[in-house]
């Protein structure tokens, strides 16, 4: 079994956000076979999802410590696990989820967002 399918069964959630063209009857089908699986089906209209913006504000204080050299990735999620005991710290987290939804979301925020996202983009994703 790889990472990402562990990941997968160990964080449950399946949300769709349906758009107004979406046909209910799959949307319901997708709901029906998440929960099938033993996923915790969850739709909620909200762009990016509601897990990425749960997350959101981690990404943004990521975004904010890496991008002004305050601290390095390694650092801020060591702090977040031994500050808050919580297992993994947000790059870590990210590293699950993905950076490419919260960096787009970024890429409509204002000039400070879209010149961090940039930046991620360019040092971190697609760098394997």
């Amino acid at each position: 079994m790889t990472s990402t399918t562990y990941e997968v069964w160990r964080f449950i959630i399946a949300e769709v956000m349906a758009t107004t063209d979406a046909d209910p009857v799959v949307v319901d089908t997708f709901l029906a076979f998440a929960a099938g699986i033993g996923m915790v089906p969850i739709r909620k209209e909200k762009p990016g999802g509601l897990l990425v913006s749960v997350l959101g504000p981690s990404l943004c204080a990521v975004q904010d410590l890496a991008f002004g050299g305050s601290a390095e990735l390694e650092a801020i999620d060591e702090v977040r696990r031994l500050g808050t005991g919580l297992p993994r710290g947000p790059v870590e987290i990210f590293g699950v989820v993905g950076l490419s939804a919260p960096c787009r979301i970024a890429w409509h925020g204002d000039e400070d967002q879209q010149r961090i996202a940039a930046w991620f983009k360019a040092s971190y994703l697609g760098q394997g």
